[in-house]
């Protein structure tokens, strides 16, 4: 009798232990699928400023406020951020590197200077 009484004590505290950690798991998962939501949404914005950017009908005007504004506003304060968070092996100073390499091929040729 001792022995299913101990037993039946010990099933319901191993199952009342990992009924306590779901949720945390689950806040895990909503935090992942909100950053994810947030990296997805950042990303198509800078496809559509890039796509912009390709095109040979944008404005000079339009082609310095995505380069200048838009697109670094987009990059460093949502696409950068949330794409650490998921995935740690990168590091802001590599994505602050990339950025800058693909945006000063665009200044360059568009002849474009943010500094005016």
């Amino acid at each position: 009798m001792k022995k299913i009484l101990a037993s039946l004590l010990f099933t319901t505290l191993v199952l009342m232990s990992g009924c306590e950690k779901q949720p945390e798991a689950s806040l895990t998962n909503q935090s992942d699928s909100a950053l994810t939501k947030q990296f997805e949404a950042a990303d198509e914005k800078i496809s559509q400023y890039l796509d912009q950017l390709d095109h040979p009908d944008t404005l000079l005007e339009q082609r310095k406020q995505i380069i200048c504004k838009d697109w670094p506003e987009v990059y460093e304060q949502q696409y950068s951020p949330a794409l650490i968070k998921l995935a740690p092996e990168y590091t802001a100073e590599k994505l602050q590197q990339d950025f800058e390499l693909a945006a000063n091929y665009y200044k360059e040729k568009d002849k474009i200077s943010c500094n005016q």
